[in-house]
């Protein structure tokens, strides 16, 4: 008789902040996105404004300029290429009802690359066209003009003022040359008070002005048309996806996101997979949002989205679930292969003739996978079988971690 050891199974978690400096902002996935950022700017000139186009706290303590931004979703776009994993992150591991559509949505980010990376490189290309200045009356970034006041509301800000809100920075990053970025964005914000914005830069970012950007990067991540299609959708809808969250779960609003796509010509259910995939890189690892002195990680953005969601759209969720149960029966069939504890394999060193005994062998097999504190004997095959359960627990712990 043979007990097996428990293993476990619990897979460490990180809190969001920590996930992203030791996953994401590592230095390959750091060069990678530099490498990307690069080769469009070579193909869509127009990007390299994103380096001189400001951008600022609440909401972007990331960093001064679009670009930061940008990067930071590349980032993550190749970490999740490499294996990186939503399940990973403590915030989203303790939400117990939205977890398989969260293990669903990793899927999801695996599988849509090159999309991932065409949103990132593009969803924000008209931000140099659109930006505006906002700054309290008395507050001192008024006091050095960067506001728009009644006369210019509808106009955009000028080179010279968007130079002038960066020479500002620089001055608060000289004074501050120890602190890490996100505190000189926020003492930047906190002595002038000057919030940037860009007013329908989504609609003029799908407009047939960056037409020839869009198909650029679109053949050179080789995009289907399909593809092309999508990305224009998520770009035009991207703000819409985040203010319908923004104050918590909000069911009507996912029942007009689905009426978005319906119209557009899409599968309602794939299209919001992903554009709560866009939420989470654009909102989430895309900035870092600083508000009454604190800096804050939006991973409520997510849930907001998945439970409204989950009271809009039940059957949507149950196609979600299902895709899941499928992969894991995938997965477990293929460790039973690479372990040699098929049914074939088991019973062509095992002389069991047929009948309800085999059937009970497999089973207690897959049990002790699955619960490795529940005990089997195999007699003269203990050792054998051993050796291979154990190595199929490892896959096993591997993937149900994930």
């Amino acid at each position: 008789m043979q007990l097996f050891g428990a293993i476990k199974r619990k897979k460490e978690t990180k809190f969001f902040s920590e996930w992203m400096k030791s996953v994401v902002l590592i230095p390959e996935h750091i060069q990678s996105a530099e490498n990307a950022w690069i080769d469009a700017k070579l193909l869509v000139p127009k990007l390299m404004e994103l380096e001189r186009t400001p951008q600022s706290a609440p909401h972007h303590a990331d960093g001064p300029t679009v670009d930061v931004h940008v990067k930071r979703i590349l980032a993550a776009v190749f970490a999740f290429a490499s294996g990186a994993s939503l399940t990973d992150i403590e915030e989203f591991k303790r939400e117990k009802t939205l977890f398989s559509d969260i293990k669903h949505l990793d899927l999801v980010l695996k599988e849509q690359v090159a999309t991932m990376q065409a949103f990132a490189l593009l969803h924000d290309i008209a931000k140099p066209d659109t930006v505006h200045f906002f700054a309290s009356k008395d507050s001192d970034g008024a006091a050095k003009t960067l506001f728009q006041h009644e006369k210019r509301l509808q106009s955009h800000a000028t080179t010279e003022e968007k130079q002038l809100y960066l020479k500002l920075f620089r001055g608060i990053e000289a004074r501050y040359p120890l602190y890490p970025r996100e505190q000189v964005m926020a003492a930047f914000y906190d002595k002038y008070e000057v919030q940037v914005k860009y007013p329908r830069h989504a609609e003029l970012g799908v407009s047939d002005r960056f037409l020839q950007a869009r198909e650029a990067i679109a053949e050179h991540l080789h995009l289907s048309v399909r593809s092309r299609e999508i990305l224009h959708f998520l770009i035009l809808h991207h703000i819409h996806v985040i203010e319908f969250v923004m104050d918590g779960a909000n069911p009507g609003n996912i029942d007009i996101l689905t009426r978005k796509a319906h119209k557009a010509g899409f599968d309602a259910g794939s299209i919001l997979d992903l554009q709560v995939c866009v939420l989470f890189l654009d909102a989430i690892v895309g900035g870092i949002t600083y508000r009454n002195g604190e800096f804050l990680h939006q991973t409520d953005l997510l849930v907001h989205f998945l439970q409204s969601e989950e009271q809009a759209d039940a059957e949507h969720r149950i196609k979600r679930r299902e895709i899941i149960r499928e992969k894991e029966e995938e997965d477990f069939k293929r460790i039973l292969k690479q372990t040699g504890l098929t049914s074939e394999e088991i019973f062509s060193r095992m002389d069991i003739p047929f009948g309800p005994k085999r059937g009970e062998i497999v089973e207690k097999i897959h049990d002790l996978i699955r619960f490795p504190s529940k005990q089997i004997d195999f007699g003269a095959h203990t050792s054998d079988m051993e050796k291979r359960i154990h190595s199929a627990r490892q896959y096993f712990d591997a993937i149900s971690s994930t």
